[in-house]
This record gives structure tokens, C-alpha cells and sequence, in this order.
């Protein structure tokens, strides 16, 4: 119902995010599966430090992305649609995945995984309609598949491993890094 034109909206949103995605990584993830694999005593602090660092390239990222969005995007729909997707940034940044598969949770990892798309899945085919508002309703439905998968991911972090803790400030996080 929403046609190419509206797929072309998003995709190209999606197509932006990408790279604005690929800074708000930079292997931490892959750092931090590592060390709590090696040592899963530490996995409360390694998430604590890897939450704040990913917030603090996501944060600003997503302020840079709404801010050039009406220079980058075609069309004001776009724009607005940028904007949307541009909160993955933040919620991706939040998710626990990496900690599910450096505890070797791969079965808890893939249904929480599942579970988003499943969300986005179920609910597309009622709330999604014709022209930009169904566009809108879409990415709304994805960023909420990626929110389910991120608190999933992280209730089931907390009730294995602990909340999150911090062993030095924030600040000192972001300075280390």
C-alpha cells in the first residue's frame, strides 16, 4: 500500500543512516564480546562503559543527522522520515545483543532478535495505509522492532548478568576512549 515511491522515501533514509550508523560502532561491540567472553566477571562494568560510549557517539550523531537532514534530503517527506529513522541511532545504542552472544546465549540472542521484526511484522499489515503516512507508520514499525529487541535484550542482560555499573565516570569513559 505504500507504494515505490514511499519505499524509495525510506530506503533512502535507511541508505543515510547507514552511515551515520557505521561511526556509532567502531568495534566497540566487538571489543566488549571479546572481554566479557574472556572474563564474564566483568560483563555489569564492560556494559556500563559500552552503554555510555555508544550513547556518546549516538547522541550527537543524531543531532548531526537531523540537522542536515533538510540539506541531504530531496524532499521534505524525506526529511521528516530521516528524522524517525535517525532515533535508531540511539536505540541501537542501547540494545544488549553483544552481551548475549559473549555469554554464549545464542538461543535467548536469536528470540530476542526475532522478536522486533516479529512486532514490526504482525503489526505492519493494520497500521500501515497508502501514501506518506503509511510511510510514516512503516518507519515508526521498525524503529519499534528495533526497541523491542533492545528491551528484551536488555532485561534479559540485567537478569543474568546485572544493570549495567560503571567503575569510573562517564566523563572519564568518553576521555579513556
Amino acid at each position: 500500500r505504500v507504494g515505490p515511491a514511499g519505499i524509495g522515501v525510506y530506503q533512502f533514509a535507511m541508505s543515510v543512516l547507514a552511515y551515520f550508523s557505521l561511526a556509532t560502532t567502531l568495534g566497540i561491540t566487538t571489543l566488549a564480546v571479546r572481554d566479557v567472553a574472556a572474563d564474564g566477571r566483568l560483563a555489569r562494568e564492560i556494559a556500563g562503559e559500552v552503554v555510555i560510549l555508544r550513547l556518546a557517539l549516538a547522541v550527537p550523531l543524531f543531532a548531526c543527522l537531523v540537522l542536515l537532514a533538510p540539506l541531504i534530503a530531496p524532499s521534505h517527506q524525506t526529511r521528516i522520515v530521516l528524522d524517525i529513522v535517525g532515533v535508531m541511532l540511539i536505540v541501537e545504542a542501547l540494545t544488549f545483543t553483544w552481551v548475549l552472544q559473549a555469554r554464549a546465549r545464542f538461543g535467548t540472542f536469536a528470540l530476542a532478535t526475532l522478536a522486533g521484526p516479529v512486532v514490526y511484522g504482525v503489526l505492519t499489515p493494520f497500521l500501515v495505509t497508502s501514501g506518506f503516512k503509511g510511510v510514516e507508520r512503516y518507519t515508526f514499525l521498525n524503529v519499534l522492532g528495533l526497541a523491542v529487541t533492545a528491551l528484551l535484550t536488555g532485561y534479559v542482560t540485567v537478569r543474568h548478568v546485572g544493570s549495567p555499573k560503571l567503575r569510573q565516570s562517564a566523563y572519564q569513559i568518553v576521555l579513556r576512549f
